[in-house]
């Protein structure tokens, strides 16, 4: 066993050590290929592209075509080096995942290469994708998946459940879920839960995935099929290595991956997609100015402290609760006149998976500042919800609130009751001390005259307020920024957008797919920042929703989704040369655009 681990070892110096002595210029001509491993495939397949460079292996990467039907994952690259009679051949082979996107028969344009100044192509592939052979497997399948909605048929922001899952008796690695929505606000459920189920005698695995939705449109609206990727682990029983479990018997070294006993291989496995009617809210005894608003909703309302003199501050706190749409609740205070000042704070959203379901709740508060005294009566504050249960609309009211306010507190003087000849001897030895300053007949005029420079007067005049308004207004926001998330957030979106941008921008040797990828999160993240709301975990759809309901212009609305649409297709097709400075500028300039609306 030795002599030959060390038989093994010198020939393998020996084929390094001539390998160096061929020359560099012994190496074939450079040319370029490109195969797929099948042209038929169903919505469930996967495809891999091999891009061969022959003729060197330090060239660069090979250019893909526009592949807008797929998703396009890089799958490795891989060189190696032959010498026959002397001569030296040398190649690289590029490897590319494509995963469909729908049926149809495709063209796989010419993979193209520009290595020291010479032009190389491969030719292009033609590719038939076909929907899958049924909807739902057989008993035996080894794997599927399924899509499931609580409700078919809600209230428009209603509350529903889509779950998703996936079956399986087989092993898999690297599972991922992407489940795209338009015209639905979506929060996720908790983390996956793992569980089992026996199925036509035969126990499946089960990935379950839940969403809380609420339509944010009436009509017919689709959910579109939720797409799980995974590599399935298949058994190998001709690949079998010599460390296997008779010679090891740890269950480790059984591993079929250290064993060499298995191969992976990239599955997409799609739900079908799901049709909901969302039906509009009854005409019938619909409140005068209601806007869309589904529950069930509870309503808690304080004021702290009960007793207030004039110019107090007391804090009005109103906290819903329930399974609305908490994105959407707004609250009109009342109007103050000149009995009171009121000063709303941004309101604060909890959200959380509770049962089955996902509660909520939204609170308000608002500094109260009474300007006289007397009886202070603040009206009630009142929000209407259609109950889809008792298919009913309700009201929720915080009740009028009825204050005693006091006089505010008299400034206090301070008298000295001391001798009163004492105080008579101090005044005139002051007065005498003083007298001598006013003495001279006129010395007022002349002070007045003799100010030889009137234009200071004015500015000295206006800065000691001016300087006041100003520190007042960043102590204010100052406050504000430590006390209210949302508002910091707001109000750091834009430096911190930009200054990320900078960084990749000064990032070198940054790849196109990567690249859009790092541009997509920030202008994503800036938008849910700026306009509150989550949006890196959104897709260029849903981000478009969600800014035609917050009414911006539909010109900064289309710029945002062009380009967030734009990094979306260089990161499913890979390509080099793109325009690394013009992408960077127009996510900064749209950054400022926004920022003026």
């Amino acid at each position: 066993m030795s002599g030959a681990i060390t038989y093994r070892f010198w020939t393998g110096c020996l084929f390094l050590f001539l390998l160096s002595l061929v020359p560099a210029a012994a190496t074939a001509t450079v040319s370029i290929s490109a195969t797929v491993d099948r042209t038929h495939l169903t919505l469930d397949d996967s495809l891999e592209l091999s891009v061969r460079i022959n003729g060197t292996t330090q060239g660069g990467s090979p250019v893909l075509p526009p592949l807008p039907d797929f998703q396009v994952q890089p799958a490795g690259t891989s060189s190696s080096i032959q010498i026959i009679n002397g001569t030296r051949s040398a190649s690289v082979i590029h490897r590319y995942l494509l995963l469909p996107k729908k049926e149809g028969t495709f063209t796989l344009g010419s993979v193209q290469l520009d290595l020291d100044g010479k032009h190389y192509e491969a030719p292009p592939i033609t590719i038939t994708v076909v929907a899958p052979s049924a909807s739902l497997p057989e008993k035996d399948a080894p794997i599927f998946a399924e899509a499931e909605v609580s409700n078919t048929s809600p209230y428009l922001q209603e509350q529903i459940i889509l779950t998703y899952r996936l079956y399986r008796k087989v092993e898999i690695r690297n599972a991922t879920l992407d489940a795209p929505l338009e015209h639905f606000r979506k929060v996720e459920l908790g983390d996956p839960v793992e569980t089992s189920r026996v199925i036509n005698g035969v126990r499946y695995y089960i990935s379950e995935a839940s969403y809380a939705l609420f339509p944010m449109q009436e009509g017919v609206l689709s959910i579109p099929p939720g797409i799980f990727q995974l590599d399935l682990l298949k058994q190998n029983s001709q690949n079998r290595s010599p460390f296997g479990r008779f010679h090891l018997p740890d269950p480790f070294f059984n591993d079929p991956f250290f064993s060499g006993g298995a191969a992976l291989e990239r599955k997409i496995i799609r739900t079908q997609p799901i049709e909901i009617t969302v039906r509009p809210f009854p005409e019938k005894g619909k409140p005068e100015g209601f806007t869309p608003l589904t529950g069930p909703l509870t309503l808690e309302s304080e004021l702290t402290p009960h007793a207030l003199s004039v110019g107090e501050t007391a804090t009005w706190t109103i906290t819903l609760k329930g399974r609305a749409n908490m994105d959407e609740v707004k609250l009109t205070p009342p109007a103050a006149g000149n009995r009171f000042k009121l000063y709303e704070d941004q309101p604060v959203t909890e959200e959380s998976p509770s049962g089955e379901f996902l509660e909520g709740s939204k609170t308000f508060k608002y500094a109260l500042v009474p300007t006289r005294p007397g009886t202070l009566n603040v009206d009630a504050i009142q929000l209407h919800y259609f109950d889809p249960e008792k298919k009913v609309y309700k009201t929720l009211s915080t009740g009028p609130l009825n204050v005693t306010i006091q006089p505010g507190a008299a400034p206090s003087s301070s008298l000295s009751t001391g001798n009163s000849s004492a105080t008579s001897k101090n005044t005139e030895r002051g007065a005498s001390e003083l007298l001598p300053i006013h003495t001279q007949p006129g010395i007022l005029d002349k002070g007045i005259r003799g100010f030889q420079y009137p234009e200071i007067l004015l500015p000295g005049l206006l800065l000691p307020p001016l300087g006041f308004l100003i520190f007042r207004s960043y102590y204010l926001k100052r406050r504000r920024m430590q006390l209210d998330s949302a508002f910091a957030r707001r109000q750091n979106a834009r430096a911190k957008a930009l200054d990320k941008l900078n960084e990749i921008q000064k990032t070198p040797a940054l790849d196109a797919q990567k690249l859009a990828r790092e541009i997509s999160l920030v202008v994503r993240e800036y938008l849910g920042d700026r306009f509150d709301f989550q949006g890196t975990a959104l897709t260029p759809g849903e981000v478009e929703t969600r800014l035609k309901r917050l009414g911006l212009d539909q010109q900064h609305v289309k710029t945002a989704l062009a380009l967030l649409e734009h990094c979306q297709e260089i990161e499913y097709a890979p390509v080099n040369g793109i325009d690394e400075t013009g992408l960077i500028e127009e996510s900064s300039r749209l950054i400022r655009e926004l920022e003026g609306a």
